[in-house]
C-alpha cells in the first residue's frame, strides 16, 4: 500500500511538471508570435514635394480651318510673355506642388503589410502651352503660341495599403481631393482666374479669346503607385494620376487673318496632371 500511494503520488507530480512545462511553452510561443507580428499603430507625418507634366487640353474646331494645337511634354515654362499693351516681361512657371500629407497608418493580423487612412493637402501650380496654327505680328514682336499658368490649393483624404518586405514596400493609394482657390501668376501679381474676354489682334491678323464654365472648386480622383524605404520612418517616391471630374474652364478661340475669321475652336481646360511624387514619412510610434 505505501509502495503505491508513493508511486501515485510521484505520477501526479510529474503529470503536473508536465502540464506546467506545456503551459509556458504556450505562452512564450504566443509571445514570441507577438513579437513577431505586433499590431503596430503610428501616426505619421509626410513632408512631400512634386514635380508633373500637364496633360494636354483637348481643343475642339467648332468652324473654319485654323485652330491651336497643344504642344506635348511640356512640364516648364521660362521665357518672355507680352502682354496685351505690348509690354514684355519674363516668367519661369513649372508644374509641382508642395504639401503633406498625414494618415493614421496599422499593420495587418499576423503581417507585416500595412493599412492607412487620413488626410493631405497642397498649393499646386500647372502650365501648359497652345501653339497657333500661324505666327502673327503684335506691337512689334512675333507671337506664335499661348502660354497659359494657374494655381490652387488642393485638399482631401487619401487610404493606402502597402506591402513590406523587411525595410522596404511597396503601395497603392487613392486619393479624393478638392481643389479650390484658384489664381494666375502675371506680370501684374497674383490674379483671380475670371470669365474675360481679350485677345491679339493688329491690322486684322490675330486672334480674340474668350473664357467661361470657370469653376470655383473642382474635385479630383488621384490614383497614386510608389514604393518606400524604411520600416517608419524613411523615403517614398510614387508616381500620381490627377483625374478631375470636370473641366476649371473653358476658352473659345477665334482666329483672324485680313480681317476675316479663318476659324473658331474651343479649349477644355482641365487639371489632368501626371506627378512625380518625393516624401518624408515621420512616423509617431
Amino acid at each position: 500500500l505505501y509502495i503505491y500511494a508513493t508511486f501515485s503520488k510521484r505520477m501526479k507530480t510529474f503529470t503536473l511538471k508536465l502540464l506546467l512545462i506545456g503551459l509556458l511553452g504556450i505562452i512564450n510561443g504566443t509571445s514570441t508570435s507577438a513579437q513577431n507580428y505586433t499590431r503596430q499603430r503610428d501616426w505619421v507625418i509626410a513632408p512631400m514635394y512634386s514635380v508633373g507634366a500637364v496633360i494636354p487640353p483637348s481643343v475642339t474646331l467648332i468652324s473654319g480651318t485654323e485652330a491651336s494645337k497643344p504642344a506635348w511634354g511640356v512640364s516648364s515654362y521660362q521665357g518672355e510673355l507680352v502682354k496685351s499693351d505690348g509690354t514684355v516681361y519674363t516668367r519661369k512657371y513649372r508644374t509641382s506642388l508642395w504639401g503633406f500629407e498625414t494618415y493614421y497608418r496599422w499593420k495587418a493580423r499576423r503581417s507585416e503589410n500595412r493599412w492607412s487612412i487620413g488626410l493631405s493637402a497642397a498649393w499646386q501650380r500647372q502650365v501648359f502651352k497652345l501653339e497657333h496654327p500661324f505666327s502673327f505680328a503684335y506691337k512689334g514682336h512675333d507671337l506664335v503660341s499661348t502660354v497659359w499658368n494657374f494655381n490652387y490649393l488642393r485638399t482631401g483624404l487619401l487610404i493606402r495599403h502597402t506591402w513590406m518586405k523587411d525595410w522596404s514596400g511597396i503601395y497603392a493609394q487613392l486619393g479624393g481631393y478638392y481643389s479650390t482657390l484658384f489664381y494666375m501668376n502675371t506680370a501684374n501679381g497674383r490674379d483671380k482666374i475670371e470669365e474675360r474676354e481679350g485677345g491679339y489682334l493688329e491690322g486684322g491678323t490675330g486672334y480674340r479669346s474668350r473664357t467661361y464654365n470657370l469653376q470655383k472648386a473642382v474635385p479630383l480622383v488621384v490614383p497614386e503607385i510608389g514604393m518606400l524605404i524604411g520600416e517608419n520612418s524613411g523615403i517614398e517616391f510614387s508616381l500620381s494620376y490627377y483625374h478631375p471630374l470636370s473641366n476649371l474652364v473653358q476658352s473659345e478661340n477665334t482666329f483672324y487673318r485680313n480681317n476675316q475669321a479663318v476659324g473658331v475652336s474651343r479649349v477644355d481646360i482641365s487639371q489632368s496632371v501626371i506627378m512625380l511624387n518625393f516624401k518624408l514619412p515621420i512616423a509617431f510610434v
